[in-house]
C-alpha cells in the first residue's frame, strides 16, 4: 500500500483512497499529478537558490582587490596585491591584527574608519585608521593612526594623524 501527500491538506494518507479521510478532499490521479509537478518545480527552485548562495559564499571578500600584473618575456602572471581594503568594511587585515597586538584591552578595539591603501614608491604602502579603544584606566579613547607597511604587509611605522 503506497502512501501519498493530499494535495489539499497535505496530509500523508493511502493512494488507494478516493477521499481524503482528513479533509474531505477528492483524490484523482490528475490533482495528484499535479500536485507531484508543483513540488518538483518548488524543490527544483531551493536547489537553484542553495547552489547560487553556495556560489556567494566561495567568493571571498578581497576577491575584488586589485591586481598588478607582471610580464616577462613569454607570458603574462598576474600577481595579487598583499596590502588592499577590504571589499566589505574598507579594513586593512594587517593592521587590524596589529592593532589588536598592541592596544591595552583588545577586546575593546572598535574601528570608525579606514582610508583607502596609498601605494608608495618604495613598495611600502600607507593607510589611515581610526578606532576606539579603553585605555588604562578603563576609559574609551578615538585614536587617528598612520600606518606604514612593507611590501610584505609588515608595520613598519605608525604616527598619529
Amino acid at each position: 500500500m503506497a502512501i501519498i501527500q493530499c494535495p489539499e491538506c497535505k496530509k500523508m494518507i493511502s493512494a488507494n483512497v478516493e477521499t481524503c479521510p482528513h479533509c474531505g478532499n477528492v483524490i484523482t490521479k490528475e490533482k495528484i499529478q499535479a500536485f507531484k509537478k508543483k513540488q518538483r518545480k518548488t524543490w527544483i527552485f531551493f536547489v537553484i537558490c542553495f547552489a547560487f548562495v553556495l556560489s556567494l559564499s566561495l567568493i571571498s571578500p578581497d576577491s575584488d582587490s586589485t591586481n598588478i600584473t607582471t610580464t616577462t618575456s613569454t607570458q603574462v602572471t598576474p600577481v595579487k596585491e598583499i596590502v588592499t581594503n577590504s571589499s566589505w568594511d574598507a579594513s586593512v587585515y594587517q593592521v587590524k591584527s596589529w592593532l589588536k597586538e598592541t592596544v591595552k584591552d583588545p577586546k575593546s578595539l572598535e574601528f570608525i574608519e579606514w582610508s583607502k591603501v596609498i601605494k608608495n614608491k618604495n613598495g611600502s604602502s600607507t593607510v589611515r585608521v581610526k578606532y576606539r579603544a579603553k585605555n588604562s584606566f578603563g576609559g574609551y579613547v578615538v585614536d587617528n593612526k598612520l600606518v606604514t607597511l612593507d611590501s610584505s604587509g609588515n608595520v613598519i611605522s605608525f604616527k598619529d594623524f
